[in-house]
């Protein structure tokens, strides 16, 4: 919600993605049958926690997410879509091409 919080004030640049990809990376859970991302390394994932760290991750940069649209915590795509903007040419955020998180927070290449 900090992320969302500098990204509404004009201020996202301020994120460090490296910093902030490393410590999602130290909190992230891989488990056979479930994972996330925790408040802590030492804790277990929770959806709120998952949620917000790829938020700040996408406000930040990184590759592989959607563009989030900060007031609703949501993909700039699902917002304009909500808005009413599904016809073609009616909103220009609909018609751009994303990339599916592959569920990996390591940097590509």
């Amino acid at each position: 919600w900090i992320g969302g919080s500098l990204a509404l004030l004009g201020a996202a640049t301020l994120l460090q993605r490296a910093a902030l990809s490393a410590f999602c990376l130290s909190c992230q859970f891989a488990h056979p049958t479930f994972g996330g991302i925790a408040k802590h390394p030492d804790t277990r994932p929770d959806l709120l926690h998952t949620h917000y760290a790829l938020c700040g991750l996408s406000l930040a940069g990184a590759a592989g997410l959607a563009p989030l649209e900060p007031r609703l915590g949501i993909t700039a795509r699902a917002a304009a879509r909500a808005r009413g903007c599904e016809a073609e040419g009616e909103c220009q955020t609909c018609e751009e091409e994303t990339t599916v998180w592959d569920g990996s927070l390591r940097e590509p290449g």
